[in-house]
């Protein structure tokens, strides 16, 4: 288990590392020159350490998509692997940071800035919070007697601060939800709608809990009768082992989509993946699932079916 310590102006991840059961644990210590930066690399370490790699398969995927018969876990399955999000950037990201106009789409400029996530933060020292100033908005309570808040909190570092340029199936996927959820709106009315600009939004406008996500996304993994070990973090780290097959092991090029602080996460997390499945040939991502024609045919057949349109 990774911890953090200061010492002086730096913070430091500790952990402890073996080469074989036999051998003593020696101790690790990475320097970090923020405690934001020191908490993603112990996250992380923890992440690897305890609970490995799970990846996804293009067929794999394609059958979670067949059996979801919900539009926004659509959507938010669609994101996570396509742009390499997190659950938080995910139920975070608004509107006024997805670029998704005819124009962008047809010159292959669409895209989304991922500058914030969703977080809870305790009633208790909210006060205290919204001096931060990294704290943006903060989210009505879904239940009145709530001891936590949802905040939209933006990023500190550059690195996490990123854009992530969109295959055009994506793209019109979102324009079509981007459509069905104004005409919610215009039907609902202000009284009930609850507009917090959120692309993923419950029928209401709300905010929607990574819970939610999470334990549905566990449901099809059994209902498409893959391993239960597969969560839905796991597109993250598909998108990412893919990513770094199509780009010849471009760590940088990798980075910038993760939005890793370090260059080397990438390859301490997924070095070991690619070696795995270095015999594998692996065309373009976009051509071979993301803007395949037999997947984009999926997405539009679902679009139809969920009243997307």
């Amino acid at each position: 288990m990774a911890i953090i310590q200061k010492k002086g102006n730096h913070y430091y991840v500790v952990y402890y590392t073996s080469i074989n059961s036999e051998e003593k644990k020696k101790r690790k210590w990475i320097k970090c020159e923020t405690y934001q930066q020191a908490l993603e690399i112990k996250e992380t370490q923890n992440r690897y350490e305890y609970k490995g790699r799970n990846i996804l398969n293009v067929d794999q995927i394609k059958k979670i998509l067949y059996v979801c018969d919900d539009p926004l876990l659509i959507l938010a399955t669609t994101l996570a692997f396509s742009a390499s999000l997190r659950v938080g950037e995910i139920l975070g990201l608004t509107w006024d940071n997805v670029h998704i106009s005819n124009d962008d789409i047809e010159k292959d400029n669409a895209h989304i800035n991922i500058v914030k996530q969703l977080q809870r933060v305790n009633a208790a020292v909210l006060d205290i919070a919204l001096k931060n100033e990294t704290m943006i908005t903060v989210l009505p309570p879904l239940h009145p007697n709530s001891k936590t808040s949802l905040v939209l909190k933006k990023y500190k570092t550059k690195s996490s601060q990123r854009t992530i340029w969109l295959p055009k199936s994506l793209a019109y996927l979102l324009k079509n939800w981007k459509k069905k959820q104004l005409e919610t709106k215009m039907d609902l009315g202000p009284d009930i709608y609850q507009d917090n600009n959120l692309v993923i939004a419950n029928e209401y406008g709300a905010p929607v809990l990574s819970g939610y996500i999470n334990k549905n996304f566990k449901k099809l993994v059994k209902k498409s009768g893959l391993p239960s070990n597969y969560v839905f973090h796991s597109l993250r780290h598909s998108s990412a082992t893919y990513k770094l097959m199509l780009n010849n092991g471009d760590i940088k090029s990798t980075q910038g989509d993760t939005g890793l602080e370090q260059a080397k996460m990438i390859t301490d997390i997924y070095s070991h993946l690619l070696d795995e499945h270095r015999k594998e040939r692996i065309h373009d991502l976009n051509q071979n699932l993301i803007d395949s024609p037999d997947l984009l045919d999926v997405l539009l057949m679902l679009i139809r079916q969920k009243n997307l349109k």
